[in-house]
């Protein structure tokens, strides 16, 4: 017992020694931005404005996709503000602001797909991903800032036309859509 009595003690005073270098170490900051020209107002996010999201494709792939199809990210890792719907693919923005979207897709060896990033149905970004030959399989990733409105959707589909690729995306958590409230705006 007197083991764990003495190694209580110790580890307090570690934390009492670390909360003082903490304390310096804040106030050095604030010295340093003091004299470099003032003290500028930072963002900081409530925590009841927080919205962010990363979903995956979690087959090993998905076939017989269709012009103009919504990729399902059946996967949800996390889903902060729970404004993204697995089962429709869909992204609602739940606050006026600008959010950042990353998507990013896998094919299989000889295969090749446009897909593009919408936001209520229109065009905001393609991406492309073409793995030729038969051995190697190849990503491509775009990402992109969106202004939206509370209550518009984004979501990533195939390009909607005949040519938009061979119909197949691979899966297995490569295939991947985020996204992420930057900064609320006037509404």
């Amino acid at each position: 017992m007197k083991g764990f009595v003495k190694k209580d003690e110790e580890l307090q005073a570690r934390v009492s020694s670390l909360e003082k270098e903490n304390t310096m170490l804040k106030s050095h900051m604030l010295r340093e931005a003091e004299q470099a020209g003032g003290i500028h107002e930072r963002f900081v996010m409530q925590p009841n404005y927080a919205v962010a999201f990363t979903a995956v494709v979690s087959p090993p792939s998905l076939t017989l996709l269709g012009p103009g199809q919504t990729v399902i990210f059946d996967n949800v890792i996390t889903n902060v503000g729970n404004a993204f719907k697995s089962a429709t693919g869909v992204f609602r923005a739940p606050e006026t602001g600008v959010y950042v979207f990353n998507f990013a897709l896998m094919m299989d060896p000889g295969m090749n797909e446009y897909i593009e990033l919408v936001k209520d149905g229109q065009h905001i970004m393609w991406n492309y991903g073409h793995a030729p030959g038969s051995t190697h399989l190849i990503s491509a990733s775009r990402t992109a800032t969106v202004e939206l409105r509370a209550g518009q959707d984004v979501w990533v589909r195939t390009e909607n036309t005949a040519t938009h690729g061979g119909g197949t995306i691979h899966g297995n958590g490569f295939t991947t859509f985020s996204g992420w409230l930057v900064a609320l705006t006037e509404p």
